[in-house]
């Protein structure tokens, strides 16, 4: 059935691009021109841009229809078919080697395809490639990135098991990996739908995050990911987040444990800290990430961060953390070591006070 009509459709068979960049627009015109200009300057230059009009109501169709370079192609859904299902169209329309995603509203820095590219292509084993990215705030950019930048596979093996770290914008792919294995966008979903993917792809392919800068995501307040109801965003996530947790072999008390952290991190009880302990040690083996030096910061950090707001459970929670060499592997200074005992001590004695 068709799903878009064709405006502009450069599908010359001549010549197969390296890469088919793949943007949905849905009424875009403040920044469309900056987004699309942003591809187009990049120094990479043997792509496709296939840019798919999800039926808007604003300027968009002639911004795009002002362009006339040839490795455009654009189409336009005949209805709105919301964010996913044009991502997915526009995939399905690639003809490229590597399939890379836009956002409308989104800045491409000019050597991101050409880092991309090198990297996957110097690294067969990958299937997937995103990027850093600053955000744009009120027209100011923002450097967004932490004190720890989650970069290799084996990191974003295990991390991406708590929240998503492959920004959207960033993703390149590729496109035998993706047809393979059918891993499009899940189109019920609003708001997670590149977290959900990201998790699929992780279970087929390697992933690489460039730790450099090279997308910048727009932040305000009508863009649609802020306009959809809270609870709306929260629930995806934490389905997401749940199904995800169900698709491994924990024990009950495990996953009870695993969506507590996500659902209620201050509320643990003993025995949870240690279900969480243990769930934490499995999830090497599940998403095949290696425990060695490296790696293993991000058990300590994740384990360390609910016992940090749990310290009312008093010093039940200093064997954990000795036992497990947390403080040694995070490399926290004695200070807070003294001043986290301390607490544990101080809550465990206030608690015998009230009885």
């Amino acid at each position: 059935m068709l799903r878009y009509s064709y405006m502009n459709d450069n599908d010359s068979r001549n010549h197969i691009p390296a890469i088919s960049i793949v943007m949905g627009v849905y009424n875009g015109e403040q920044y469309l021109r900056e987004a699309i200009d942003s591809i187009l300057s990049q120094t990479f230059s043997d792509f496709e841009f296939i840019i798919i009009d999800d039926c808007s109501t604003d300027d968009s169709k002639e911004i795009i229809s002002s362009y006339n370079d040839p490795r455009i192609r654009f189409f336009r859904n005949e209805k709105n078919m919301k964010i996913s299902a044009t991502a997915n169209c526009g995939m399905r329309l690639a003809r490229g080697k590597y399939i890379a995603r836009m956002d409308h509203d989104d800045i491409s820095l000019p050597e991101r395809f050409q880092k991309q590219f090198d990297y996957l292509e110097s690294h067969p084993d990958y299937g997937l490639c995103g990027t850093m990215k600053d955000d744009i705030i009120n027209g100011v950019r923002n450097t967004v990135c932490g004190p720890k930048i989650w970069s290799t596979d084996e990191d974003l093996r295990y991390v991406m098991f708590f929240g998503n770290l492959i920004y959207n914008t960033s993703l390149m792919m590729r496109r035998d990996i993706v047809e393979q294995y059918q891993l499009y966008y899940d189109e019920s979903l609003e708001f997670g739908n590149d977290y959900d993917l990201c998790l699929r792809f992780m279970k087929v392919a390697k992933v690489y995050n460039i730790p450099e800068t090279l997308v910048l995501y727009r932040l305000y307040e009508t863009q649609s990911t802020k306009t959809l109801d809270k609870e709306v965003v929260r629930k995806e996530e934490l389905d997401i987040r749940n199904d995800n947790i169900e698709s491994y072999g924990f024990t009950e008390d495990e996953k009870i444990a695993l969506k507590k952290r996500y659902s209620d991190k201050t509320g643990f009880n003993l025995a949870e800290v240690k279900a969480l302990e243990s769930a934490l040690t499995k999830l090497y083996e599940y998403v095949g990430c290696p425990y060695n030096k490296t790696t293993a910061f991000n058990r300590a950090w994740f384990l360390f961060d609910i016992m940090n707001r749990n310290q009312n459970l008093g010093p039940g929670l200093i064997p954990i953390i000795i036992k497990d060499k947390i403080w040694k592997t995070l490399k926290t200074p004695m200070q807070m070591r003294v001043k986290f005992i301390i607490k544990c001590i101080l809550h465990k004695r206030s608690k015998q006070v009230c009885e």
